[in-house]
């Protein structure tokens, strides 16, 4: 994207939806283009370099950081390319109308057919799913003020159990993880973990008033999970190997975190542990 933005070649619109807050306040909502965004953003803040594919450009481009580029470079290749075209939806705007939203999130999973989205990300904008709000509410790295219709970026819910995993959130891997434990508890034990598996489980759930709806918490999968992964934690939170930043590395592979909560899940259920105490030596 970012050597199609510096050859001034054709970039995808932008899909935008007009949030009215009040009488007098709208905000627009990316509905299709977050990831350019994204990209533009992490440029900007020097989190990655441009691509060697655009050494014909230039001795002075390829490799270098946003921060290193000569102000006439910046002038030519992005103040005057950077502009993007957008679409505006309009007619949905009525942030607490469940129909608008499932019409904005609808419109969202048209646009993906073909894309690249894995099924988690087409999973998560199932926002009228109870499951799927359980799973995004302690398991995401960003929350939703809903009555403020704005992103946090902090999310203060997710659970202390992630900080464990060498596994970073791209492509919402804690998401999945998250998932895959509430169909363990949902089939008693052993069960089948298939991204499929995962997607019929979310949709199961869809409510024609389920956005902002988090009473699946309640549940007895819902409790099960929680406790299960606060045991793990307990467990661990103190060993050793843990990294602050990047947990604990033999905490990188998925069959052997998921074995080690069906082990810990074994124990709580036939052992008396003392939950307080348990953590390694």
């Amino acid at each position: 994207m970012i050597d199609s933005l510096f050859r001034r070649y054709y970039i995808p619109k932008l899909v935008i939806r007009e949030v009215r807050k009040n009488e007098s306040t709208t905000v627009s909502e990316i509905v299709d283009g977050q990831q350019i965004i994204t990209t533009v953003q992490d440029f900007f803040d020097n989190k990655y370099s441009l691509p060697k594919s655009l050494a014909d450009l230039g001795d002075n481009l390829a490799g270098k950081f946003y921060k290193d580029l000569d102000t006439d470079i910046k002038k030519k290749f992005i103040d005057k390319a950077l502009k993007f075209q957008a679409d505006k939806i309009q007619n949905i705007e009525i942030p607490d109308n469940v129909e608008h939203q499932i019409i904005a999130t609808d419109i969202f999973w048209r646009l993906q057919q073909g894309e690249s989205l894995n099924y988690m990300e087409i999973a998560h904008a199932q926002i009228s799913s109870l499951s799927r709000n359980f799973i995004v509410k302690y398991s995401d790295d960003l929350t939703f003020d809903y009555d403020e219709y704005k992103p946090i970026d902090e999310n203060p819910d997710k659970l202390p159990f992630f900080k464990l995993l060498d596994v970073d959130n791209d492509r919402m891997k804690h998401l999945q993880f998250l998932a895959r434990f509430l169909l363990i508890e949902n089939e008693g034990g052993y069960a089948d973990l298939s991204d499929k598996k995962i997607t019929e489980f979310i949709n199961e759930h869809k409510n024609i008033k389920g956005i902002g709806d988090y009473s699946f918490e309640d549940t007895k999968i819902a409790i099960a999970v929680r406790k299960n992964l606060s045991t793990f934690y307990n467990i661990f939170k103190n060993d050793f190997m843990i990294d602050e930043n990047n947990g604990i590395k033999e905490f990188s592979t998925e069959y052997f975190i998921i074995s080690i909560y069906m082990l810990i899940r074994h124990l709580r259920m036939f052992y008396v542990l003392d939950e307080k105490n348990s953590r390694t030596s």
